[in-house]
């Protein structure tokens, strides 16, 4: 058991027995002309003691506590046990007050359950955790205070919780022009568009089910007005568009995301104020960001939403308009995220994808919808709650048979639309 010991005691801390070696004794060559014939007693090598064993650190027992010392640190620990003597002054009518003991506060230790050693971010500090490590906590845990201040009855400070909700408000303006803004094969017409947003946001803070997985509630809405450019499409196409939303995501490791959500739609018409839809919409969305690089990112979305609908359209407009019943929508997307400067200020994302649309009920049931979609947008974050965008996007659309018996000119069509954005996003 003893040998098990001081194999643990000299493995743990090499260094600090080669330093208190080093503090107790260093050697000097003797002069040459004290060699001589008697190998038996020559002295090649002097050694030269200091006065008192200064130990720096922490003591080998405090380090492996219950390990033996060795060697010259056995003398140390013994001469520890031992009294020193009191020094007396000499001047014995000049009697000064004792000065009071010096307390040094220790900082705080950060702790991370079954971690051992330094935190990643005390060894290269500014470094991301990759892997299990971003679902790692890590809690505070104050050094013991010395038996003065242990004794006294101050009440414990209690630290003050965190606000359990955060709230985000945001509002945009989105002018863009449109080469399709009927979305037709044929006749086309393009026109100018601006797009006005307000909104808000409640989540809570990330809510732990396991070592794996975190929830954040969150319920979103949202209020968006279009006002067209051309005087031949204004009153049939202005709208003012509302969004009620309930979700659920779920954070895995690996950037892995799932959402689940339940939303409320409603479209008005703004010249007549006439509600032209509404649907309930169950849905769920699922995520994954690799890294690539340091600033390089692919993301991966896809997801399914299934619209049930009540449309009331107050004209008849072939092909315009046509999302008349309960639907099936599928999507996946591509993107690559690239970022630059100092902070990630300035973002160029390019996008590919698809989403298909078939519908159940009413009229156009068994419409299928296939619409491919490419784009890139440059996204510039001025400050933390300022940004400016711009975008380059295509979409072309293509249906089955019966989408084109029932929809005419707006079975196909091809649009590019390119425009910018000012957003404004606060949170607290």
């Amino acid at each position: 058991m003893r040998n098990h010991l001081t194999l643990l005691f000299l493995s743990c801390s090499p260094i600090l027995l080669g330093q208190a070696l080093e503090e107790e004794e260093y050697t000097t060559p003797g002069p040459f002309r004290e060699y001589h014939s008697n190998l038996g007693r020559q002295s090649i090598v002097k050694t030269n003691r200091q006065k008192e064993f200064n130990w720096v650190g922490q003591s080998p027992n405090q380090i492996v506590p219950g390990s033996i010392p060795l060697g010259s640190l056995r003398e140390w620990s013994k001469r520890q046990s031992l009294p020193r003597n009191p020094v007396i002054s000499r001047v014995e009518s000049t009697q000064s007050a004792p000065p009071e003991p010096q307390t040094r506060e220790t900082p705080p230790i950060r702790k991370i359950e079954g971690w051992v050693g330094s935190l990643p971010s005390e060894v290269l500090p500014g470094s991301i955790p990759l892997g299990t490590l971003r679902l790692r906590r890590y809690t505070v845990v104050q050094s013991p205070q010395p038996a003065s201040e242990a004794g006294s009855f101050s009440t414990p400070s209690v630290p003050k919780a965190d606000f359990p909700l955060e709230v985000g408000l945001m509002a945009g303006i989105r002018p863009y022009f449109t080469s399709n803004v009927l979305r037709q094969n044929d006749d086309e017409i393009s026109s100018g568009v601006l797009e006005t947003s307000v909104g808000f946001s409640v989540s809570s803070q990330p809510q732990e089910l396991g070592r794996y997985l975190s929830l954040v509630p969150r319920l979103d809405f949202l209020m968006q007005w279009a006002n067209y450019g051309d005087s031949s499409v204004r009153d049939l196409l202005n709208y003012r568009f509302g969004m009620f939303r309930a979700g659920m995501d779920f954070r895995f490791p690996h950037e892995w995301s799932l959402n689940l959500g339940l939303e409320y739609d409603f479209l008005h018409s703004q010249e007549s104020g006439n509600r032209m839809f509404d649907a309930v919409v169950p849905s769920f969305a699922l995520q994954k960001i690799f890294a690539l690089g340091d600033t390089t990112f692919l993301m991966i979305n896809g997801g399914a939403r299934y619209s049930l609908t009540d449309k009331r359209i107050p004209f008849a407009a072939v092909g315009v308009f046509a999302d008349d019943g309960d639907n099936l929508q599928t999507s996946l997307g591509l993107s690559l995220i690239q970022t630059f400067l100092d902070d990630d200020q300035l973002v160029l994302s390019p996008t590919l994808g698809f989403s298909n649309t078939h519908y159940l009920r009413n009229l156009h049931d068994g419409r299928n919808d296939l619409v491919f979609f490419a784009g890139v947008s440059g996204l510039w974050q001025i400050t933390d709650f300022f940004a400016l965008q711009l975008f380059l996007n295509y979409s072309t659309m293509s249906t089955n048979s019966i989408g084109d018996s029932l929809l005419g000119s707006s079975s196909s069509f091809d649009s590019l639309d390119a425009g910018g954005s000012i957003n404004l996003n606060f949170s607290f």
